[in-house]
This record gives C-alpha cells, sequence and structure tokens, in this order.
C-alpha cells in the first residue's frame, strides 16, 4: 500500500502540449484591466484620510499583482480594491474572511509583519468603514479582504470584469508582448520557465510510463494492439478520476498530518493489508506522511531525480524478474504446444491492420508534441515582463 499520491500526475498530454491561439500557450498569467474609465481613476477627490493595516508577504505581492494589473499605481489599485468589495461584501466575506482576519493561519497570511498605510479620500474611508461595521470586522481585516478576494477572484478567472472597466483578452497580451521583443534574446527568467516546463515533462512521462508498466502487469496484453489500446485508455480516463477524487480527498483529510482519526484510519488499513502490527503499520504511514511533505516542497527536476533513485531496480530485483520472465516464457511455449490455434488469413490481416494503424497514430501525435515544443515561442526579456 502507498499513500504517495503526490508522485502521480494526470496522464493528460494537452498539458504540455502548445496550440496556436497565444491564450494557450502563453506561459505567464497576465490578467490586464483597461482601468482608465474606472469611478476611482477619474476621481479628483482629495486623498486626506487614511488606513493601516499589517500585511504578509504574499499579500503584498497580491497588491503588486492587482497594480501592475490595473496598470496604474499602487494607490489608485487597492482604492479600487475597496471600491469593488464593497459591492460584493457578503460574497467576499465567505470567500476571503478566513485569509483576510487577523492572527490567519491560512498558508500565505500568516505571520504579517509589514504595515502599510494607504490615503484616500475621507468619503471612501467612510464607505469601508461602514461596510466593515455590517460585516463585524475591523477596517483593517476589510483593507486586507478587499486586496485578497480581488487579487485571488482575478488570478481564478472569477472576476473578468470592473466597473467601467474590461479585462484584455489574453491572446492580445501575449501577441502584445510577443511582437515588442520578436529580435530580443530570452531573458534568464524565461530560460528558467522553459528549463521548469522541460522538468515537469519529463517528470510526467515518466511517471506515465511507470502507469503504463503498471497496467501491463494486471492486465496482460491480448495480443490485439487494438484492443490492447481500448483498454489502456479505459484505465487512463478510469485513472485520471480516481486521482483528481483521491488527491482532493487524501489532502483534504491528511494533506498537514495532522489529523489523528484519519491516519489511524491508515494504520487500520495497513494492519489488515500487509500483516502488520500496529507499531509497525503506524511507523510505515509515517514514512509516507513524511515523504509526500518532502516531495510537496520539491522542484518537478528533484521529484523525477527523487523517484528514479527510488524505484531503481535492486540486483536481487534484476535476478527475480529474469527468472519470472523465463518462467513465463517456458510455461507459455509448453501451452502452445499444448493449444495449438491456427487463425484464418482474415483475422492476421486485421490484427496486422489494427497494430499499424495505432502505432503510426501515436507516433504522429509524438511527433506533432514534440514539434510544438521545440516551436515554443517564449522570446521575451525581463523589461518587457514588468512593463506588461
Amino acid at each position: 500500500m502507498s499513500l504517495t499520491l503526490i508522485t502521480h500526475m494526470p496522464t493528460n498530454k494537452n498539458k504540455f502540449n502548445t496550440s496556436k491561439n497565444t491564450k494557450d500557450w502563453f506561459p505567464f498569467a497576465k490578467y490586464l484591466f483597461i482601468t482608465d474609465n474606472h469611478p476611482i481613476r477619474q476621481s479628483q477627490d482629495k486623498c486626506s484620510s487614511s488606513i493601516e493595516a499589517i500585511f504578509s508577504q504574499q499579500e503584498l505581492e497580491q497588491i503588486n499583482g492587482i497594480t501592475n494589473s490595473f496598470q496604474c499605481d499602487t494607490r489608485e489599485a487597492i482604492r479600487i480594491a475597496l471600491f469593488e468589495v464593497i459591492k460584493e461584501a457578503h460574497t467576499a466575506y465567505e470567500k476571503t474572511y478566513e485569509k483576510a482576519k487577523s492572527g490567519s493561519t491560512y498558508k500565505g497570511h500568516e505571520g504579517r509583519k509589514t504595515k502599510k498605510r494607504l490615503t484616500l479620500p475621507l468619503s471612501e474611508k467612510q464607505n469601508a468603514l461602514d461596510t466593515a461595521a455590517q460585516l463585524n470586522i475591523s477596517i483593517k481585516e476589510f483593507l486586507r479582504l478587499a486586496v485578497i478576494w480581488l487579487a485571488d477572484g482575478i488570478k481564478e478567472e472569477a472576476i473578468t470584469s470592473l466597473t467601467n472597466s474590461k479585462r484584455i483578452g489574453k491572446d492580445a497580451v501575449a501577441k502584445q508582448w510577443s511582437r515588442e521583443n520578436r529580435d530580443k534574446p530570452p531573458s534568464e527568467s524565461v530560460k528558467k520557465l522553459k528549463e521548469s516546463q522541460k522538468d515537469a515533462e519529463a517528470l510526467w512521462m515518466y511517471q506515465d510510463d511507470l502507469e503504463r508498466v503498471h497496467q501491463n502487469q494486471i492486465y496482460p496484453s491480448t495480443g490485439n494492439n487494438a484492443a490492447d489500446e481500448l483498454v489502456h485508455q479505459e484505465l487512463e480516463i478510469m485513472d485520471i478520476k480516481c486521482s483528481a477524487e483521491g488527491d482532493s480527498w487524501f489532502f483534504e483529510h491528511f494533506g498537514d498530518g495532522n489529523d489523528a482519526d484519519g491516519i489511524e484510519i491508515l494504520v487500520r488499513d495497513m494492519m489488515r493489508s500487509l500483516d502488520v502490527d500496529y507499531k509497525t503499520a503506524r511507523l510505515m504511514v509515517q514514512d509516507e506522511l513524511d515523504e509526500q511533505e518532502m516531495l510537496m516542497k520539491m522542484t518537478s527536476k528533484e521529484k523525477l531525480e527523487f523517484l528514479k533513485k527510488r524505484n531503481a531496480p535492486k540486483a536481487e530485483d534484476k535476478e527475480t524478474a529474469e527468472r519470472r520472465r523465463q518462467a513465463m516464457l517456458e510455461a507459455s511455449l509448453r501451452w502452445k504446444e499444448e493449444h495449438p490455434t491456427t487463425y484464418s488469413d482474415t483475422d492476421i490481416d486485421y490484427w496486422k491492420r489494427d497494430s499499424e494503424q495505432t502505432k503510426r497514430i501515436r507516433q504522429e501525435e509524438d511527433s506533432k508534441d514534440a514539434e510544438a515544443y521545440r516551436n515554443d515561442p517564449l522570446l521575451w526579456d525581463e523589461e518587457s515582463d514588468k512593463r506588461c
């Protein structure tokens, strides 16, 4: 029994495919809005009041993110966030308050140390104070709520328009960036991104190979390539569904390793499946949880190296596998001698055509994937990234 769900990656080649539509291959999440006509940017009111709050590093990055998205200065970006959140106050509260509240332990929102002061018109501050009072939270929490809710909504594409402000299409952003930097060498950040993509693809291919080996062990070949391919396709669909449900279930209950009841269930299950005592099962489960935590902190390249090293067969395993292969071969030959089977020319031709067609389709798909990946047009520099 293994709990190492993090090492499995969905068998979905489209994850690494490129496309003629730039929104499908554009590697950077750029959500730009035309905010020139937003009421905040049109306002001429004097910023005579202020609000202070403490932010975490991730929350500061979210402020920078919405500032870039709105193509304005930081003060205007936060004022826009307050303006927008007031219109969706209760929805934003339900979704985001656990992150924004004082003393939050939510990942990325704990350990706040940096104090920021926002100046804004008195009328805008009063609207924020009134809304915070309705929600029964402090103005500092409400300020964080506005930033986090809007940043999360834009990233998740739940928010695609603001008051009098539309989002620029991804195709337009990508094409403009590509046009402006066509003859420039790739920046170091782009180079690292491409390396990360290649590492992720290599990890996925390794995982896919392992899964196929596992499936072949459980479901031996029928000798009919077309039938085998259909079986593997069905297994892949089942595997993706089970993996998605399993990963969600696992991380919901055991992701932090602190669910005592959940861990106890795993220990008891391991005792039954492996016929070991409680102490041994408890140690095995803890080892799995520790490995989960370690893998979650690794890059794709580090995961690949770790998994290859862990899964590398030992000398005795190779000898055992070879003996088993020889035994199966001998048994197969004996069975064929004892059960002679004749096939018609029609059957042979049918299987041959299926085999050749399956092989040709797979080669064409692999060739297209490789060509698309080699032509990935990531040729931009760091300065253009800042401009966008």
